[in-house]
């Protein structure tokens, strides 16, 4: 005996309680824009398979991006020619119905009938239950398949980025960002913003927060907003102990959250903008949700929305040394393929330049690549193979080491400061002698991914001799 698609018997029935001629199920696409047909149930043959539709556009459209339930009756006007249709069905009444889950659009139910002018109150009270079974079910269908050894939120995570990676311009790139799903990161609020080479900003998209925030004029280096553009580096406030504090401008009226999250995006060239998150929560937004977002700024960075040129890492001579931005999805699976192995000592140690960000403020951001590089090819000659260097952040680089545990990864603090120090690395006419903070996790114990280890191992960062490893 085979079961039914649920989402199928849930159409059967809704169709019987509206007496509908057709039923119809549009979701959410990841491109934020477009919904697509999902599920049908119709006397009609003109319904097309292939339906969709996007937000703001026609009937179906403004339906989805105004958010609200919307019935019409056409007893005394002719019904639109919709595009669900290949042809023009006389039909008497039309009810759309968003589906929308804590403010987000998820999809939309269509309901038209030849029967009856309108939709009464009962019908439309009823299928406020059903809506919430499709719901359940859109939600059940989106959730990531686990594989043994695997976060649940790691194959998600990765098609996510690569989804950003392949926005076409900035308005995509801004509203992929606000909409991230919640198996992935969960926030209240959620904002992009962008600032042109006069400094001058804008909010791009946003959802969660009060009205009246994309009036404001941002300005660069004011609000948190603007002063992690501005420096580079990323904020997470896990708890802010309900002080006030300035997000998009002085004059804002943002409402109060207890958490917040503010990373930077595209630094090397206008725009230049950042990501804010924020939740209700105390510690609703932790060191790991800080990683998700540091990996989807960094392929977002590699998208025609931000003009990437398409070359290659390799081929660019400022990163020889470095595999790449953290860890692209090919590279990440590949090390984790041929690498990891539970009867395998490994370790990640991370190594954070804290006057880096002064040098790079000074005399631009391509002294922080150089240093960077420099002192990867530095490790290289001084740390154990078989070993792995990574950019780890625009002043930090991470050091995945084989054969190693975590103390036997920080026993190399003190020949690494002197290491990177003696001779200064050159930087233009300016000497420069990292001042150097280190972090250490290892497999399996602190996480069993490329991701996770490195996440823990940032997360650990402390002066040289004070790192403790649990």
């Amino acid at each position: 005996m085979t079961i039914d698609n649920p989402l199928s018997n849930l159409m059967d029935i809704i169709s019987n309680v509206a007496d509908a001629y057709t039923t119809a199920l549009f979701v959410l696409q990841p491109d934020a824009e477009t919904l697509t047909l999902r599920a049908q149930l119709s006397l009609s043959p003109q319904v097309r398979s292939d339906a969709s539709f996007k937000i703001g556009q026609g009937v179906l459209g403004r339906a989805a991006f105004e958010l609200k339930t919307v019935t019409m009756d056409f007893s005394r006007e002719a019904a639109p020619k919709l595009d669900l249709y290949r042809k023009k069905e006389e039909i008497k009444s039309l009810m759309l119905i968003p589906l929308v889950d804590e403010d987000m659009l998820k999809g939309l139910l269509y309901i038209d009938s030849k029967e009856q002018y309108g939709f009464s109150t009962k019908v439309q009270k009823m299928m406020t239950p059903l809506m919430q079974q499709i719901l359940w079910h859109l939600e059940r269908e989106s959730s990531p398949v686990s594989f043994q050894g695997e976060p649940t939120d790691f194959a998600a995570l990765l098609k996510w980025c690569r989804f950003l990676a392949e926005s076409p311009d900035l308005r995509a790139l801004s509203e992929r960002f606000v909409h991230i799903p919640k198996n992935i990161m969960q926030m209240d609020a959620m904002a992009v913003v962008w600032f042109d080479e006069q400094g001058d900003g804008r909010l791009a998209a946003s959802r969660g927060w009060n009205p009246g925030l994309k009036d404001l004029a941002l300005e660069w280096g004011v609000g948190l907003c603007g002063q992690t553009a501005k420096s580079g580096s990323p904020v997470l406030i896990g708890d802010t102990k309900n002080r006030p504090f300035v997000l998009f401008h002085k004059n804002e009226n943002a409402g109060n959250f207890a958490s917040l999250l503010a990373v930077p995006m595209n630094l090397k060239r206008h725009p230049a903008g950042a990501v804010l998150c924020a939740t209700q929560r105390v510690g609703g937004l932790q060191p790991v949700d800080l990683g998700k977002l540091l990996w989807m700024t960094t392929f977002a960075a590699q998208s025609p929305a931000l003009g990437a040129s398409g070359r290659a890492p390799e081929d660019i001579p400022a990163r020889r040394h470095l595999h790449t931005p953290h860890f692209a999805a090919v590279q990440s699976v590949s090390v984790e393929d041929e690498i990891f192995s539970p009867d395998r000592q490994i370790s990640m140690l991370s190594i954070h330049f804290t006057n880096l960000d002064t040098l790079s403020r000074k005399q631009g951001f391509e002294a922080s690549e150089t240093i960077l590089n420099e002192a990867a090819s530095r490790l290289s000659t001084l740390l154990p193979r078989p070993k792995l260097i990574f950019k780890a952040g625009e002043t930090s680089l991470a050091v995945l080491l084989v054969n190693l545990d975590c103390e036997q990864a920080l026993a190399y603090e003190s020949q690494i400061q002197q290491h990177l120090t003696e001779p200064a690395i050159p930087c233009g006419d300016t000497p420069y002698r990292p001042a150097l903070e280190f972090g250490a996790a290892a497999y399996p114990q602190d996480g069993d991914h490329l991701t996770a280890l490195l996440v823990s191992s940032l997360t650990r960062i402390a002066p040289t001799g004070d790192n403790v490893h649990a």
